[in-house]
């Protein structure tokens, strides 16, 4: 009985020192490091002349990084016309679930509209990938390829459910 007594009085101490304050437990943010330091590409976030993450560490030539600088410039400002689209959509479900006006069909009618703004953009973001896929060469490709094949290619993700 003593013995136990005697654990309960060493352990209980380092127990309570072991829980952090309530200001020092981590929250969980989306700002979770990317082990290969590709976070998912969105051009809509891309400033001007700015290349993919995806693609750094590639070497790039000079050349490539003037024709993937051509495509984005094309394409960064209908991507990002698309996303401003897919926003006003769920400002618009915002408004409308908090208003008076609020109906389950005008609900549904803004969601099927979102979900098909989602598949534009979505396309659009593959083609963009794809086309700028087409001008690595096979070492950039393998080194691409061993990026998103790994098991751990978005980083520690301890504490996110999937």
């Amino acid at each position: 009985m003593f013995k136990k007594l005697l654990l309960m009085l060493f352990i209980l101490p380092s127990l309570a020192l072991a829980t952090p304050e309530p200001d020092q437990i981590p929250t969980v943010t989306h700002d979770f490091p990317y082990k290969t330091g590709m976070p998912p590409f969105p051009p809509s976030f891309l400033k001007d002349g700015q290349l993919p993450p995806y693609l750094h560490g590639l070497n790039l030539s000079e050349k490539q990084e003037t024709a993937i600088k051509a495509i984005l410039s094309v394409e960064k400002p209908k991507l990002d016309a698309k996303v401003e689209t897919g926003r006003q959509f769920f400002a618009e479900m915002h408004k409308l679930v908090f208003s008076d006006d609020y109906s389950e069909e005008k609900v549904q009618a803004l969601i099927e509209k979102s979900m098909s703004s989602h598949r534009q953009i979505g396309m659009a973001r593959s083609r963009v990938d794809h086309a700028i896929y087409g001008l690595l060469t096979n070492q950039q490709k393998a080194a691409i390829a061993i990026k998103f094949n790994s098991d751990n290619c978005f980083g520690d993700m301890k504490g996110h459910k999937q």
